[in-house]
């Protein structure tokens, strides 16, 4: 650990970098600050990856497809029977995939 003093001008700026570049802190800042310092190739080869990763994106949503009514509603009965087969097979199916995403199901007292 270390401590800096810094006048608050300068303190001001970093300040006003932490919130222009939505870091968390001025530790967060700081830190990433040196990181660029210490390996700047490092960190522009991570700039143009994003860059890169960053076009890409907006490339696939420029170019896809809308998805109709129709397609969404056929979607969902496909995985709708898929569900309805599976739980035929498997009686606790339904509450696994609820437990999946809600955590373990308890009991209702007043049932």
């Amino acid at each position: 650990m270390i401590t800096l003093k810094l006048d608050s001008e300068f303190l001001r700026r970093i300040d006003a970098a932490v919130k222009e570049n939505a870091y968390q802190s001025r530790t967060e800042f700081i830190r990433a600050s040196l990181h660029e310092k210490i390996d700047p190739k490092r960190e522009a080869e991570v700039r143009r990856e994003l860059e890169s990763a960053l076009k890409e994106i907006r490339k696939g949503i420029k170019h896809r497809k809308p998805i109709t009514d129709e397609e969404l509603e056929r979607t969902r009965e496909e995985v709708f029977n898929e569900s309805l087969k599976k739980s035929k097979k498997d009686p606790l199916y339904g509450k696994k995939i609820l437990e999946k995403y809600f955590g373990e199901l308890k009991e209702d007292p007043q049932a």
